[in-house]
């Protein structure tokens, strides 16, 4: 099982991408650009090479196998021809120039910058051997994975993409199982690893520190908006916002370094917007960003072919996202239902206005009264970074449109907001340096005793800086709305427990590496393996997973961890008292309920029976009655606030038994009844 386990993640991260940057020529600059668009080309042609096979029901074991024999053959092929493989340490080393900060402030910035790529590269080897544990990513986006590798009909999808699904699915279609979910899993945090990497690869290539510093600010706004366990977790935020930050990187590239202007690099970014409009809805704005961006750089060279490259680059478009074109087709006939109803019920008929309001309160109030500093400081730097013509471009095509669209449409959930994050966080870190400069100016007029040191080039990065910070405090100080959706409140010393824990061992750690790379790596150096090397890498490396599966962690022993993993999903306390109900022999029928994870519980299935009376809406006796009249039913797992005064008398009075109250939620026992 090891062994297919390694080639499949060999599949989805690297064999598809590496081939075809080689066959597409696409050109690159340095090992970070090259492999994080192996990563993401390897994503992206998975999930149409899964798609074919599904539709032409091929999707099976053995085809898998033959496509990746035929890829590894392929990639040896290169190898050879090319003599090996070669790694530049620094990548693309620039020499440095006077504009650069000073060497402690480049020192400084590198070391957290590090420290932030370490700190998520950490997560990446905690979370290794976990499993699919959240409501969303075991309910839907782990459920059609399942769906794809069983050949089954894959429903209740609505307009949601199934990039990640299909890739998950290449797991568990090779070995043969999906109880196993740690190989699906581990793909998940190389997403804000990936874009933190972006970041540092823009800083080395353009000098520009606003790249730097986004890297420290983007792992600081990951840690502030989501927890460590989403951040691993199944969801498909992050990996969008990585593949739409990804397709600026591209375009960035494109604008600023040496490429050749070629029709297929000018086409990089719309793939790159499509593969985020694949992972989730929100990427069709960036698909229309790239679109528009394509058609102003086609008309700026005066291409003469402008309306027919225009016309391909649609006609791409409309086949890379052809999954939105066959949903809207199904809905239009009604062959399916979509969840748009749905998502505007959410917002319980709230106007625009009051959504976009109660939507900025939501954030300010995320992190409770001890993450406002970071809420100001975001704020701030944001509104400074308008100064820099980049960073407006950044604002006001990317996150003011993607963050309006959310405040006015999905703001149910601050996590629907992780798509802007990234620009975000270049905006923060465009701030920081607009900060930068300005107090360099400042301190050199003032060293040169000038009287009129308050020169008009300071004047408007000042006034900029001075906005930021009364616009912030302005909105800091206003008394927050009453919210309709109450997303967390305050977690006194978490926030700072959080940070000091991601952020100590990465930190002392970024600290030895740069001080080493300090001594050893004056010179560039170039390592080259050749392709014998190589391919005694991969020997050995397949050779332990056969040794390690046959004597440390043998398959059914792997499996049965796994199924033990699947019953802490979810509400890992309310399971727990659930399985001691069954194996106690206090339930011995059906246990009625509204918890959607109960018929994902090993052991726990058979007992489950959905039952949609049992939502959030007040009981009533009629209900229980109901729920009483099927004879395999013996109890019913209810929310704890539905049960009224009277109901609870009631249920009393004719000798029903609370048996616990765990996560919200109340297990009732039926009385013994002769009759039934």
């Amino acid at each position: 099982m090891l062994v297919l386990a390694f080639l499949s993640l060999c599949q989805i991260l690297f064999l598809p991408g590496f081939l075809a940057l080689k066959f597409l020529k696409i050109e690159t600059r340095g090992n970070v650009q090259k492999l994080v668009y192996i990563f993401s080309l390897s994503i992206f042609t998975n999930y149409f090479m899964v798609m074919g096979l599904y539709s032409l029901k091929l999707y099976v074991p053995l085809m898998l196998k033959l496509i990746i024999a035929f890829e590894c053959l392929a990639f040896c092929a290169l190898i050879v021809k090319g003599g090996g493989i070669e790694f530049n340490w620094p990548d693309q080393a620039e020499p440095e120039t006077d504009s650069d900060p000073k060497p402690i402030q480049l020192r400084l910035g590198r070391l957290l910058a590090l420290a932030s790529i370490l700190s998520f590269a950490l997560l990446a080897w905690q979370s290794f051997g976990s499993i699919f544990h959240i409501y969303d990513d075991i309910l839907n986006w782990d459920f059609w994975a399942t769906r794809w590798a069983g050949q089954l009909e894959i429903s209740r999808t609505s307009f949601y993409p199934q990039l990640l699904p299909c890739n998950w699915s290449i797991t568990y279609v090779l070995i043969e199982n999906t109880d196993v979910k740690m190989f699906a899993k581990a793909i998940m945090p190389l997403f804000p690893l990936a874009t933190l990497l972006l970041f540092l690869d823009g800083f080395r290539k353009t000098k520009n520190r606003r790249w730097l510093y986004g890297t420290v600010c983007y792992a600081l706004i990951l840690q502030y908006f989501f927890s460590k366990n989403f951040l691993a977790s199944g969801y498909a935020d992050v990996p969008c916002a990585f593949f739409a930050f990804l397709s600026y990187y591209a375009v960035d590239q494109l604008e600023t370094a040496c490429l050749k202007d070629s029709f297929l690099n000018n086409l990089l970014p719309l793939v790159f917007a499509s593969a985020a409009a694949s992972t989730k809805q929100g990427g069709l704005y960036l698909v229309l960003w790239a679109l528009c961006w394509l058609s102003m750089r086609l008309w700026k060279r005066n291409d003469p072919n402008l309306l027919k490259k225009l016309a391909q680059s649609v006609a791409l478009a409309a086949g890379l996202n052809h999954w939105y074109l066959y949903k809207t087709w199904r809905f239009s006939f009604a062959y399916e239902s979509n969840n748009l109803a749905e998502l505007e019920a959410l917002q319980m008929g709230r106007s625009y206005w009051l959504r976009w309001i109660e939507s900025f309160d939501m954030l300010r109030a995320w992190r409770g009264f001890e993450g406002q500093p970071i809420f100001f400081a975001a704020m701030a730097l944001t509104t400074s970074s308008l100064y820099l013509r980049q960073s407006r471009i950044v604002f006001f095509t990317l996150v003011l449109p993607i963050y309006t669209i959310w405040a006015l449409f999905f703001s149910y959930a601050p996590r629907n907001l992780g798509l802007v994050l990234p620009f975000l966080a270049f905006c923060c870190g465009s701030g920081f340096e607009v900060i930068e400069t300005t107090i360099g100016r400042l301190s050199a007029q003032i060293k040169a005793y000038k009287a009129s040191w308050l020169t008009k080039e300071l004047c408007k990065p000042i006034a900029v800086l001075l906005l930021g910070v009364g616009v912030s405090i302005f909105v800091c100080l206003q008394p927050v709305h009453s919210l309709t959706i109450i997303p967390q409140g305050s977690v006194s010393d978490e926030l700072l427990m959080e940070l000091a824990g991601s952020w100590y061992v990465p930190t002392a750690l970024a600290a030895v590496i740069i001080a080493l790379s300090t001594i050893a790596c004056k010179q560039t150096l170039v390592v080259r393996l050749p392709a014998l090397s190589l391919f005694a890498i991969f020997f050995f490396v397949g050779f332990s997973l056969l040794v390690f599966e046959n004597t440390v962690l043998p398959r059914q022993r792997l499996i049965d961890e796994q199924i033990a993993l699947r019953r802490t999903i979810c509400a890992p306390k309310l399971n727990a008292k659930l399985y001691a109900c069954i194996d106690q022999g206090i339930v011995t029928g059906k246990i009625a309920s509204s918890y959607s994870a109960m018929h994902l519980l090993p052991d726990l299935e058979r007992y489950s029976l959905w039952s949609p009376l049992l939502t959030r809406k007040p009981l009533t006796v009629n209900d229980v009655e109901s729920l009483r009249g099927d004879p395999e039913t013996k109890a019913m797992l209810i929310w704890s606030s539905t049960i009224t005064p009277e109901l609870s008398n009631w249920l009393k009075e004719r000798h029903y038994t609370i048996l616990f109250e765990e996560s919200e939620r109340s297990l009732v026992l039926f009385p013994v009844d002769e009759n039934h």
